[in-house]
């Protein structure tokens, strides 16, 4: 019954979606940061023009972490977001970017535009309730 119409609906979606190679051209998807130098060099590049840029904080064994990461990618694949580059960095990995852009909870939600940093967002539930308005009021 209900679980075989799940199914059906879930693969009509799938099917009219954008394929992957075309979302990862027009910024949908996340990049994920392997190092500091990388989301460096990223936030300068995206310092010319009108792109955003978000970087997700995220670390091992963290529930709200898990909680927000679906949300998250999600909001990458909007069309309205096209504009904005969703990275996503794993502090327990990587504590030297969490320092250098002073996070020390985790998730945090960093916006980069003009390659400076103008906002943020701390806390799985904060997140859930205001990421999308805090990432619309930049980029559209």
């Amino acid at each position: 019954g209900v679980h075989h119409h799940q199914a059906i609906s879930n693969q009509a979606l799938t099917s009219t979606k954008v394929p992957r190679q075309l979302l990862s051209i027009r910024g949908g998807d996340i990049q994920v940061i392997t190092s500091l130098s990388e989301v460096e060099s990223i936030i300068e590049k995206t310092s010319e023009g009108d792109k955003i840029v978000v970087l997700d904080f995220t670390a091992n064994n963290c529930p709200p972490c898990e909680m927000i990461a679906p949300i998250y990618r999600e909001m990458s694949e909007l069309e309205e977001f096209n504009n904005v580059l969703f990275l996503k960095v794993n502090v327990s990995d990587h504590p030297d970017i969490a320092k250098r852009y002073d996070v020390d909870g985790w998730p945090t939600f960093l916006l980069f535009k003009n390659g400076e940093k103008v906002d943020g967002i701390v806390g799985g539930q904060a997140a859930k309730a205001g990421l999308y308005s805090l990432v619309a009021k930049y980029a559209l």
